[in-house]
Parts: C-alpha cells; sequence; structure tokens
C-alpha cells in the first residue's frame, strides 16, 4: 500500500509540474525569484526564504534571465516564483564583487538587517502613515550595480504594494521605478525620512555577446615586433609609440579576460589592472602627441638620453597614482552613501575625468560624451573602434611605404 502511495506522490509531484507554466501570466521577470534552491512541496508549492510559501499558479519554468529593458540571456532551465504579488519587493544594491553569478549577493547585508531590524515609514491607501519592518513586512531582493547608475538622496513616499514616490531637494518628483535599488549601508534602527536611491540609467549586460575584442592583439603584436626591429624606428618616437601599443594590449587583454569565469578575487583585482592600463594608455597617448608636437617643431632633432625614462616616470607613475587613489577610496568610502559618486565603477558624473583626459584621446572623449548622454548606437561605435584598434594602428604605421622600406632594408643587412 505504501509503494502505491509512493507511486501516487510522485505522478502528482509531476503533473503538478507539467502544468506549471513556461511563464508566469501577468507577473513581470523583474517581479520573479530563482527557486532552484528553495524546497518544494508535494503539491507543487514552494518555501521561499523559510517563511513566504509561492503557490503553484505563481510559478513558472524559464530558460533564460532578463534585464529590465527586456533584453534575453539564454540560461539554464530553471523555476522562477512571483513573489511581489504575493508581498511588497524592496530593491536593494548589490556591489559588484560580491554579486555571485548565481544571483547571490555575499555581502553579508540580511544578517546586519537581522540585528538592526529597521523600519520603513508606509503611506497607506486612507493617507495615514505606519512604520512597517523591513524584512517581515518586505521581500528583500539584491541587484547588482551598474557602472552608470545616478546617486541620488531623497525623501520618499512608500506605499503598501512597494511603489514609492521620491521627492528630491529641487521638489520634483519621480518614481521608484521596480529595477532600481537602495544604497545597502543606510539602514539603522532609526526611522528615516530619506534614502539614497539608484537610478539605473544604462542596461547591465546587453547583448554581451558582441563587442568582444581578440582580433587585435596579433596585429598589436606584429606592430610592437616591426618596430623593436628594425633601427631606424627604435628611437624615442618608436619607444614611446610601443609604450602606447602595450596598453592598448594589455587593455584589450583584460577585456577579453571578462568573458571568463573568473574567481571573485581574482576579478576585483583584474577590475584594478583594466583601470590601471586603462588610464595608462590616455597618459601615454598624450606623450606620443606631446613628442610629435616637439618633432613637428623644432629643425634640429635631438633626442635627451633621459627622455624617455622621463615619459615612462610620468605615465606609468601617474597611471599607479590614479589606481592607489582609487584603491583607497573603495576602502575608505565604499560603505559611505554619501560617497557613492566617487565609488568606483558605481555612478561617475565624468566632469572632472572629462577636463582631465579631452585632450588627450579625441575618440576617447567623444565615447564619453555619448555615453553621458545616453546616445548607446553611437557609443558602440566609438567601442567598435576601440576594439579595433590594433588593426587600424597596423595598417597606418606598418603599411605604409616608409616603413616597409626600412623593414625590407633591416632584413637585407641582417
Amino acid at each position: 500500500m505504501k509503494l502505491y502511495l509512493g507511486y501516487l506522490n510522485t505522478f502528482i509531484v509531476l503533473f503538478m509540474v507539467h502544468l506549471s507554466k513556461a511563464e508566469i501570466p501577468g507577473c513581470n521577470y523583474m517581479e520573479t525569484v530563482d527557486l532552484s534552491f528553495s524546497p518544494q512541496f508535494p503539491n507543487g508549492s514552494y518555501l521561499y526564504q523559510d517563511s513566504l510559501l509561492v503557490p503553484l499558479h505563481l510559478t513558472g519554468q524559464y530558460d533564460y534571465m532578463e534585464t529590465e529593458r527586456g533584453v534575453k540571456i539564454k540560461a539554464e532551465n530553471h523555476t522562477r516564483g512571483c513573489v511581489c504579488h504575493l508581498k511588497a519587493c524592496i530593491w536593494i544594491c548589490c556591489r559588484f564583487k560580491d554579486m555571485q553569478p548565481n544571483g547571490e549577493c555575499t555581502d553579508g547585508l540580511m544578517d546586519k538587517l537581522s540585528d538592526i531590524n529597521p523600519y520603513l515609514n508606509v503611506t497607506l491607501l486612507n493617507g495615514s502613515v505606519v512604520k512597517r519592518n523591513l524584512l517581515s513586512d518586505f521581500i528583500v531582493l539584491r541587484d547588482a550595480m551598474r557602472f552608470r547608475d545616478i546617486w541620488k538622496e531623497h525623501e520618499y513616499t512608500l506605499f503598501e504594494n512597494g511603489s514609492a514616490l521620491l521627492k528630491g531637494y529641487n521638489s520634483e518628483k519621480q518614481a521608484f521605478r521596480g529595477y532600481d535599488c537602495l544604497h545597502p549601508d543606510q539602514f539603522s534602527s532609526e526611522n528615516r525620512g530619506s534614502l539614497v536611491v539608484a537610478f539605473h540609467e544604462s542596461v547591465f549586460n546587453q547583448n554581451p555577446e558582441t563587442l568582444q575584442p581578440g582580433a587585435n592583439e596579433p596585429f598589436l603584436i606584429l606592430t610592437t615586433a616591426v618596430y623593436l626591429k628594425v633601427q631606424k624606428l627604435r628611437n624615442l618616437h618608436g619607444k614611446v609609440f610601443i609604450s602606447y601599443m602595450l596598453t592598448i594590449f594589455m587593455f584589450l587583454l583584460h577585456m577579453w579576460l571578462v568573458h571568463f569565469q573568473i574567481p571573485l578575487n581574482f576579478c576585483v583585482l583584474r577590475g584594478y589592472f583594466l583601470y590601471f592600463f586603462s588610464m595608462a594608455r590616455r597618459i601615454w597617448v598624450s606623450a606620443l602627441s606631446f613628442q610629435m608636437w616637439k618633432d613637428f617643431k623644432s629643425i634640429k632633432q635631438t633626442e635627451s638620453r633621459n627622455s624617455f625614462l622621463a615619459y615612462s616616470i610620468f605615465s606609468w607613475g601617474t597611471a599607479a597614482f590614479m589606481t592607489g587613489l582609487l584603491l583607497l577610496m573603495d576602502q575608505f568610502w565604499d560603505n559611505d552613501p554619501s560617497k557613492v559618486g566617487w565609488i568606483s565603477g558605481v555612478g561617475w558624473e565624468y566632469q572632472i575625468i572629462m577636463r582631465i583626459f579631452f585632450i588627450m584621446d579625441v575618440p576617447w572623449g567623444v565615447r564619453l560624451i555619448f555615453v553621458y548622454l545616453g546616445w548607446a548606437t553611437l557609443e558602440r561605435i566609438c567601442r567598435y573602434i576601440d576594439y579595433s584598434l590594433g588593426i587600424i594602428i597596423f595598417v597606418l604605421f606598418i603599411l605604409k611605404r616608409s616603413t616597409i622600406r626600412f623593414l625590407m632594408e633591416s632584413i637585407r643587412n641582417r
């Protein structure tokens, strides 16, 4: 008899899973959570976060992940539940370094919130304001920070369904969208009248399979090899140019590594290296421009023995100083909501950077303008040019007549 009951329970579970729809009707993807690691009951329902029962009709099978702009990314088939239809959801930001590939945030915020037990003001339908517990009355969802997040502190009006109306210092009211998130380090046992909010102004991981670097590196290696081979090209101008190509090669190499699964600690280190070579690239191109200007200006071209050493100290030293400054800001300001405009990869406003670097690299400056104005298509074109620099440099500097002549002379004189 027990055997038959076991078969019956198995049949019921399989039947319930079959009834589970591919997508949940009337539920936005951003209102769902992954239930793959949540316990399932014989009737097909799931227990989410050990407290919320998700019925079968609010679950569905998904074989993709979706961004806030509706871009679908292929993923393994998994079950999701529309938990935000059962209880109001609150999105709290998670730093990139704490966001795992499965969507889990490892910053320990939930344990901190359990100790703090914070409350928020909630406006009811009749207009009255009551205090509601963040953990027991809301579902806390985590969302990764974006590179172009706009951080602002607002007075807030929070409603029972989790929607919010935000009021800035200029009295302008703005709706808190379902995919915006709150700064994780602003909650306390005291009730706050304002919240620091991150407004996502860019699409996260849109079309990640495109714009992958990789074709440039061989051309950069060939160009560098020619400049090292030909003695006439190993002058001061050539040495500066080789250093510039080295920074491009390392920058593109780190951009290429982003497409591989990298341990979290190495991922953070890779981010600092990427920043270092990105800054070094801008500074070396300024040194190259300055040297070319000196060559055009002077009739008698004389090279100082220490000129290249001076360029190297200036370029590598400045890039190292800026990277070290960024590292210090990450260490001391990482948990301070009032400093969110300076946190690495959180929300630069570009004013200071544009003043410093616009004259150094025109394509990069133009790209910054496109990014700042939100012109995604033009910014994408600039990125294609960025990823094609190795080919462009090879064509312009190696395939010209004088370089080919120098190379042939070097081969004959060997």
